[in-house]
This record gives C-alpha cells, structure tokens and sequence, in this order.
C-alpha cells in the first residue's frame, strides 16, 4: 500500500493545486485503470468533495486534509475539513427535474465512487470515498485521454 497526504488551505484558489496533486498520486496507479472513465470518475468526485469541505467547512482560514491510499484492489482517497458536519445519508438526491445552481455535490460522489463514508470527529469531519479496480473492468477504455470527459452525461 502506497499512502500521500497533503494539508491545504480551505480556499477555493487552492483547488487546482489539489485536483494537480490528485491526478500526480493517480498515475501511479495500475496501468489498466490509468486510462478508463476509472480516472475521470476519481477526479469529480474529488473535486466535489474537496469543494464542498473548501464551502461548509471552518472557514476561509481553516485548512483541509487529504489522504490517498493506494491498494492492492481499490484507490481512496480522504477529505477531512473542521466545519460542523452533516448526515450523508440524510442528504437527498436533486430533482433532475427542477434546475438548481448548487446541490449537485453528494449525488455526484455516490454515482462515481463505489463507496462513501462520513465520519465526524472530535477535530476533524472525513468523508472517505473508495474506487475498486475491478470498477474499471465495467468500463470501455478511453484511448489515449486520461482524465477525459464521459462520452455521456450522468446527470440527465
């Protein structure tokens, strides 16, 4: 097992940072998910959830805490914030059929992770998020476009 940690400040100007440093940790992953909707899928849900931690939690002073590990079977990936917390499963999906701006966040992580899990602690609020390599195999390759875009959209 293979385990990267960062700290960042919880400014929204520090999201780029850490979606670069997300997608540094990925390539090492196995070579038959590097290049597969596997990846595409690890980095919206990180940016959900790096963006909501960077929203709701402390504040604009405050920092978050991300952790990868890299298994044998699954890649996760750790985003710990000091805010107020909340349920996960309390929170339910949008309506699809009323536009909203914003909301959008939770239903994308359950749709692209395999799994989540919302722990509140003491100091830190840690919503962990899991990607089994065998996902992967349920996907057709995207050739030569790591990180593309899906050919369809999820949402609709």
């Amino acid at each position: 097992m293979s385990d990267f940690s960062l700290y960042l400040p919880a400014d929204f100007g520090y999201l780029h940072l850490a979606s670069e440093f997300t997608r540094g940790v990925c390539r090492l992953l196995p070579e038959r998910v590097r290049n597969t909707d596997f990846l595409y899928d690890i980095e919206l849900a990180f940016s959900e959830a790096c963006t909501n931690a960077m929203l709701h939690g402390e504040n604009s002073k405050g920092q978050i805490f991300i952790n990868y590990k890299i298994c044998q079977d699954k890649f996760q990936i750790s985003v710990s914030e000091k805010g107020k917390g909340f349920d996960l499963d309390k929170i339910s999906p949008p309506n699809m059929e009323v536009p909203q701006e914003g909301g959008y966040g939770v239903f994308i992580i359950k749709l692209k992770m395999d799994t989540d899990e919302y722990q509140r602690g003491k100091k830190w609020n840690t919503l962990t998020m899991t990607k089994y390599y065998s996902s992967a195999d349920l996907n057709p390759s995207l050739k030569n476009t790591p990180l593309a875009p899906p050919k369809h959209n999820h949402l609709q």
